[in-house]
């Protein structure tokens, strides 16, 4: 796929998940629920850039939540 039909495609999803894209510059700004991205080249973005992130990075979608055993493990491993 060309560069030009990537950044069509990443203009669809955006449309699709509600994400606006406005140009700042020479770069472009992509917001919408979950997402603020400042990026050069929207051929660049996938899908999984536009889809709502926590506070903390993950995915906000079911299948990436942290089972309890998980949550405790990373809470312990970090510095108070």
């Amino acid at each position: 796929m060309t560069e030009s039909l990537r950044a069509k495609h990443v203009r669809k999803l955006c449309q699709e998940l509600g994400v606006n894209i406005e140009p700042r510059g020479v770069a472009w700004l992509l917001r919408g629920p979950g997402v603020n991205l400042l990026v050069a080249d929207l051929a660049v973005i996938t899908r999984d850039d536009l889809l709502p992130k926590r506070e903390d990075g993950f995915l906000a979608t079911p299948k990436h939540r942290m089972t309890a055993k998980h949550r405790n493990a990373v809470k312990g491993s970090r510095a108070p």
